[in-house]
């Protein structure tokens, strides 16, 4: 299984979230600069 790769374009935060960390981040925000979150901040892969 591929990993969800979330990378915040604000602060630069990067990890590796499962689908329902990944809803709530698109729905609540950032955790570590609370700023909004688009579908377009994760793509599939693995963190460098």
């Amino acid at each position: 299984m591929t990993d969800i790769v979330f990378e915040c374009p604000h602060c630069g935060e990067r990890t590796v979230v499962d689908e329902p960390v990944r809803r709530l981040l698109v729905a609540n925000g950032c955790v570590v600069c609370g700023e909004a979150i688009t579908r377009e901040a994760f793509r599939r892969g693995t963190v460098p």
